[in-house]
């Protein structure tokens, strides 16, 4: 439950007025999937996007909580930086803007646990050679 709200397996947001709820933890129905990360990323349309952020469902939950959920919903439905922020909690290291645009899945994959953190290098190859600017300090 999120707020007031729920977002189902189909990608729905629905309301406990209306009856309909998901039992145990979000995650939990991801991790029986995981061979498929991006098949899983569910949209819930942006009007229910909208409506789910104007809910401010994130504000009592934990940082495994919100990324256990904005992961895995393809719109963005809380503001990015505490997105960012649960998401750099969630693994334990600092999440570079550029890693949610060019390895969405490795990020999907390494909160459940499937992969090892990227290196440095890693990550900085993420970035096209030709769009890349490194500075060595000495």
């Amino acid at each position: 439950m999120i707020g007031d709200a729920v977002v189902s397996t189909q990608g729905t947001l629905e309301k406990p007025s209306q009856g309909h709820l998901i039992s145990g933890s979000f995650c939990s129905i991801i991790h029986s999937y995981t061979k498929h990360i991006m098949s899983l990323t569910n949209s819930i349309g942006k009007e229910n996007a909208i409506e789910l952020s104007h809910s401010n469902w994130w504000k009592n939950l934990s940082y495994r909580e919100i990324a256990e959920v904005q992961l895995f919903i393809t719109e963005l439905c809380c503001p990015f930086d505490v997105f960012q922020e649960a998401v750099e909690k969630s693994l334990g290291r600092p999440v570079f803007t550029h890693e949610f645009g060019l390895n969405y899945s490795g990020i999907c994959e390494e909160f459940l646990g499937e992969r090892e953190q990227p290196t440095l290098e890693e990550i900085i190859n993420l970035i096209p050679e030709d769009k890349r600017i490194v500075l060595e300090v000495k």
